[in-house]
This record gives C-alpha cells, structure tokens and sequence, in this order.
C-alpha cells in the first residue's frame, strides 16, 4: 500500500491533466489558444486554383500557404463551400480567402493582399476553324458554348446577336468544341487549359484561346477584419509575395502547376 498524501497529490495533478485538456477542447479560443493556432485558410474547389484533390491544394492555395509560410504564419486549411467560407471569413471564423476577386463591397467587408494571379475570360476555338476574336462584335451570328453556373460578363450575357448552348460541366462544352458539335466557346482561360490537358491531351495542340480577353480579374487573397491584427498580415503577405516574385520563387510554383506563361 502506497503513501496516501503521495496518492493523493498524484491524483491531484491527475485532475489538473483533466481540467486543462477540458478547458482547451471547450475553450479553443482563449488568448493562449489563439496566439499558438495557425491561420485558417479556406478553400474550395476551382480547378486548377484551388482543390483538396488538386496537387498541392491547386495553385492559388499553393502559392497563399507558401507566401504565408515565408511571412511567418502557419496554416491550416479547411475545406468549405464557397458562401460559407465568404461568410466565415468575414465574422471572424476563417483568417484567409484565396483567389478572390475584389468589389467596393467585399472591401468594407475584408482586406485584401496585392494581386497574386490574373483571371481571364476568353473565347477558345478550334484550330482549323478560321475566327479572330477581337470584340464581342465578332461573335455575331455564332453558335457559343457556355456551362451552366459560370459568371461571364454582363455584356456578354446581355448580347443578343449570337445564340448560346449551355452545357452543365466545361468539360461537356470543351468536348462539343474539340468534336466539331460548335466552332466557339467561353471560358476562364487558365481552367479551360488546366481542362484540355487533363482530359483531352491529343487537342492540346488543336485549340486557340484569344489574345484578346473578354474580362480580366486579378486574383486576391484576403483577410478578415475581425483580427486586430489583419494590417500587419496583409502587409507581411504582400512583402513575402513581393519577395517570391523577384527570386523566382512565384515562377517555380507556377511551373510546378504548369501555368506559368499563363501569369505575368
């Protein structure tokens, strides 16, 4: 039989063990807690930006961790739809939001870092198709592939001297396109190519994009407001990320994924 004030002062600390471990699962926000914890940085899917599935999370993600990597914060990342991880990131409940475009009204909201990639929308046709897409003019009397749920610009949708034929995936309009079904499309040009490699690789080499875009949109990374210190994160970022672009860094990651005479 042991010491019983020896007993008792090992079962003392055995409680103690107990109340700290509780006071972290059900407390996670404390100061403590919140000066420990990475960053929360939300992602959804748009190939090749972002996706769990995408090597190394797609490239927006990749370059955001490894900007932030260099900055000094860790990074954790959560999966979420794309409303939600808006909405969390503005309360408070997510740090980061990646390959976000900016509006007046999303900047009340959050801060955003400097551009980190370019978005383009373009007309994709096929190669042996004779077309040159300057202005939306040129469009006229054509038959154009969109997918369904994809943001194309107003003027584009408000057009009406050209038809348009919807498909539910940009897979189903690259497929109608490369087969000969329709001559023209639309689509973000990084995702269209990301897209035609993946899926079709003997087209690659079949199809044109425009030179001409019909929208251009920088890509942002942006940081909710809730933290108190989301100034000196947004600066910390655009300092790294400047610091990837001139050592090469930036290229490399977009090498990696293949884009990178897609960026300038």
């Amino acid at each position: 039989m042991g010491d019983t004030k020896s007993e008792g002062l090992a079962i003392s600390k055995t409680i103690l063990k107990i109340v700290a471990l509780l006071a972290i699962n059900f407390f996670p926000f404390s100061v403590a807690a919140e000066e420990k914890d990475p960053l929360i940085l939300t992602n959804g899917y748009w190939p090749p930006f972002k996706g769990a599935s995408l090597p190394k999370g797609g490239i927006i993600t990749d370059v955001t961790i490894q900007t932030l990597a260099r900055a000094g914060y860790e990074v954790a990342v959560a999966e979420v739809p794309w409303k939600r991880a808006y909405a969390g990131t503005v309360d408070g409940r997510y740090d980061v939001i990646s390959a976000i475009w900016t509006t007046p009204e999303r900047k009340k909201e959050m801060t955003f870092s400097d551009a980190v990639l370019s978005s383009r929308v373009v007309v994709i046709h096929r190669a042996d198709y004779e077309f040159a897409f300057r202005s939306l003019d040129d469009l006229k009397g054509e038959t154009v592939g969109v997918t369904a749920g994809y943001g194309y610009p107003e003027a584009f949708q408000n057009a009406d001297f050209f038809a348009r034929e919807e498909s539910q995936t940009l897979t189903q309009s690259l497929r109608k396109l490369i087969h000969g079904r329709i001559n023209v499309i639309v689509a973000e040009e990084t995702t269209a190519r990301y897209a035609v490699a993946a899926e079709f690789p003997d087209a690659v080499g079949s199809l044109q994009y425009s030179e001409a875009a019909l929208q251009e949109n920088p890509l942002h990374v942006a940081f909710t407001k809730a933290r108190p210190d989301h100034l000196e994160l947004r600066s910390r970022f655009n300092q790294a990320l400047a610091e990837m672009r001139a050592d090469g860094t930036l290229t490399k990651i977009l090498e990696f994924h293949g884009v990178a005479d897609l960026q300038h």
